[in-house]
């Protein structure tokens, strides 16, 4: 018997949503943060002159130094934060992974249930 060998395509690594933050951009959040309390995004946009959307891309690649979480009060260093804090930011982490994981069940079982929209 011959042996077949399958050619697959390789998926690519997924591409990133939005902008990428450059390491000056995540170490200058990173500065401007050091020894302050939370910080609102709008303060580190007019202090530091980068972007809503570059900040939040220099916290996503500064985690877990930069902190933020949905509902926190803005952005602000591990090394800063109360353990209380760190704590409510966790679990707000883990009560949005909740609810979108229960969208997301609703949606698949619609989707694969047949449901067309409507009543």
């Amino acid at each position: 018997m011959a042996e077949v060998q399958l050619e697959l395509p390789v998926p690519s690594e997924p591409k990133p949503n939005g902008p990428s933050a450059t390491a000056d951009q995540v170490a200058t959040v990173i500065n401007f943060l050091r020894g302050r309390d939370w910080t609102l995004r709008r303060v580190i946009e007019a202090e530091t002159g980068l972007s809503d959307r570059i900040i939040r891309a220099a916290a996503k690649a500064g985690r877990p130094r930069i902190v933020s979480a949905p509902g926190s009060a803005g952005y602000k260093l591990w090394e800063n934060c109360t353990t209380e804090e760190l704590h409510q930011c966790m679990e707000r982490f883990r009560s949005q992974r909740d609810d979108m994981g229960e969208t997301y069940l609703v949606m698949h079982r619609a989707f694969h249930g047949g449901y067309r929209g409507g009543e």
